[in-house]
């Protein structure tokens, strides 16, 4: 599988849409000056072939979404494209040749046209990742890749167990022998056995503690059976004598009670009738007193339209007379001023005038008027008499109507209680009842109780069964020893077949033992005298001597050194996992000779790999070594 091109759209450090292509040489270098965007490019290949992201973010500070497309080129020269895009909102998805996917589907298709597993390419796309793999990791990884089969014989020859161990083995390891998968199968079958007998034994454990009461089996040492079983006898007879006494002396208790009962309901009942009789009678006098009439409400609307005329009338005569009253007093003021001989211009005018006519006129008028105001009067008079009767006749109706309602509420009263009339049972006959007497408690007052009998009956019997509960007890103990013995024996085997353990580390000694081999082979041929050694436990550290006749951890190694260890690392990692792609990130921290000895290494090995990033700043003898290997530079 071959990758054609990458487009990126604001990854990490580039803003908008970027597309490189990586041509079609295996060997592909990605130099350039640092801040360029090597890195995001670095990163970006990373994330479109495996997923793996840097622990900054990957989108661009100015934009809410990212995205990774890469061509990738199969060996029958059919493209496949696959899109990575994260967003801030909407989480990750995932495209084949522009369909949205499943992430599952897309890891399936890149494993599928890569050839090598998901896992070993995240490990293989990086330096960094291969240099920070811890012993543990790297362990477990070559572990994944070993197909070695370890027999029952290898295993007792380079492990030390127990002979219990070694008989539960045998039953667990073909004949053949087993693979990595075995031993971790082996691990998990021990692990759930070993808790299933943990279980047993506390299940065990409990048993025995309930077959055992608290301070041993105490021996019995009372009356024997025939005796207990007559003085048994002998409570239960004076049970059932106390239990009729009981009984009879109830009954008698419950008819007393339900006489006197009766004789109260019957005093309560007759109280009863004299309260609603007198009640009752109270009523009816009340009845009979009440003389009040139904209302007629026609007649009262009459009365009150009457009133209601008449005071019309009464303020209309009342106007009349004030109109005649001041008509009056006009007139004699008129009458007045013509009996003056005063000019009513001037008080020095003498009026000589005969007037005669007109006193008598404007008397006649005021004697006329006055009649009518008298006539008036008496109109009003009579008008008042009338409202003031209208009136009286309204009151006497209100009166009988209050009288009328509280009439209707007592024959309402009356009605309610005659619908509660009491009634009087007949009168409670007293019951004839026979004495009870009780029983003689001489005849029983010595003997014990039954749960002190029945204790005795229960130790006797509890003796009859010490011996086979003791012997089932013996049992049980050797049950728990058996399993003590062989939980010790699992816990062996748990610890020996765990990731860490002794079979693991075994299998992988024999592995690395070629690895190793290998791995010095590859190292000769760029820094001679340089050689590797690993060291298997509880993982596998790695020793490198980079010529000074002394390994090193890898950890202490310089920069440039650390460079060569991991070149050939990775190409021997790369052969084991079949995976053709190889990330040389980083490699600025050797020199140009040794950086020419890395292009020649690559050269080497360029048939057995589709692609070979080499990565590092663009120095100047970087870059003359470049062109003069022929090597296409994605960043010219």
């Amino acid at each position: 599988m071959r990758i054609k091109s990458i487009i990126m759209e604001n990854f990490m450090g580039f803003s908008g849409k970027k597309s490189i292509n990586l041509g079609d040489d295996v060997i592909v270098a990605l130099v350039a000056a640092n801040g360029s965007g090597k890195t995001s490019l670095l990163q970006a290949l990373r994330y479109g072939l495996t997923g793996e992201e840097p622990a900054k973010d990957i989108i661009n500070a100015a934009a809410d979404t990212c995205s990774v497309t890469l061509e990738l080129l199969d060996d029958e020269g059919d493209i496949t494209t696959v899109t990575r895009i994260k967003s801030r909102q909407c989480g990750n998805k995932f495209q084949i040749n522009g369909k949205t996917s499943t992430l599952k589907a897309l890891n399936d298709q890149i494993e599928r046209l890569a050839g090598a597993r998901l896992e070993s390419l995240k490990i293989m796309s990086s330096r960094e990742v291969v240099e920070a793999l811890t012993p543990t990791e790297f362990g477990k990884f070559l572990l994944s890749y070993v197909n070695k089969q370890m027999t029952l014989e290898d295993i007792r020859s380079t492990v030390a167990l127990t002979d219990d161990a070694k008989a539960i083995l045998e039953g667990m390891v073909p004949e053949a022998g087993i693979s990595v998968k075995g031993i971790e199968k082996l691990h998990d079958v021990c692990f759930d056995r070993r808790r299933a007998q943990k279980n047993l034994l506390q299940t065990k454990k409990g048993v025995l503690a309930g077959m055992m009461p608290t301070g041993g089996f105490v021996p019995y040492e009372g009356k024997p059976m025939n005796e207990l079983e007559e003085e048994l006898k002998a409570i239960h007879e004076a049970d059932a004598k106390r239990k009729n006494y009981a009984s009879q002396k109830a009954a008698h208790d419950a008819a007393v009670n339900a006489y006197n009962n009766e004789v109260k309901a019957f005093n309560q009942a007759v109280e009863s009738a004299k309260k609603y009789n007198a009640n009752l009678q109270s009523i009816m006098t009340e009845i009979e007193a009440n003389k009040a009439s139904e209302p007629d409400y026609g007649l009262r609307d009459k009365l009150n339209n009457e009133i209601r005329d008449l005071k019309s009338s009464l303020k209309n005569l009342t106007e009349a007379k004030i109109s005649q009253e001041m008509s009056v007093k006009q007139m004699r003021s008129l009458l007045d001023a013509i009996e003056s001989n005063v000019c009513p211009i001037h008080k020095d005018i003498i009026c000589k005038t005969d007037k005669s006519a007109y006193k008598t006129s404007t008397a006649n008028a005021i004697s006329d008027a006055e009649a009518g105001i008298k006539k008036l009067e008496a109109e009003i008079k009579g008008v008042e008499k009338k409202i003031a009767l209208n009136e009286q006749k309204v009151v006497e109706f209100g009166e009988n109507e209050s009288k009328w309602k509280i009439y209707q509420n007592t024959l309402r009263q009356k009605a309610q209680l005659e619908k509660s009339r009491p009634i009087i049972p007949e009168r409670p006959v007293k019951p004839t009842l026979e004495e009870v007497k009780e029983p003689d408690s001489t005849e029983f007052g010595s003997l014990r109780s039954e749960r002190e009998v029945m204790a005795d009956i229960q130790r006797l019997n509890a003796e009859a069964d010490n011996k086979k509960k003791q012997e089932e007890c013996e049992k049980v103990k050797e049950e728990i020893a058996a399993l003590e013995k062989e939980i010790a024996a699992l816990d062996l085997l748990v610890s020996v077949s765990g990731d860490k353990g002794e079979i693991k580390n075994a299998l992988i000694s024999l592995f690395v033992t070629a690895l190793e081999t290998a791995c010095n082979e590859e190292t000769q041929k760029f820094k001679k005298g340089s050689c590797f050694k690993f060291l298997v436990n509880d993982g596998v550290y790695i020793f490198f001597d980079p010529g000074t006749g002394e390994p090193l951890p890898y950890q202490n190694l310089s920069s440039g050194e650390k460079a060569y260890a991991t070149l050939s690392i990775m190409h021997m990692l790369n052969q084991l996992t079949s995976s053709r792609i190889m990330f040389l990130d980083e490699m600025s921290v050797m020199d140009a000779e040794n950086f020419a000895v890395t292009i020649g290494f690559a050269k080497d090995v360029e048939d057995d790999y589709d692609h070979i990033l080499i990565a590092g700043a663009n120095h100047d003898d970087t870059l003359d070594i470049l062109k003069e290997e022929g090597i296409h530079n994605v960043f010219n």
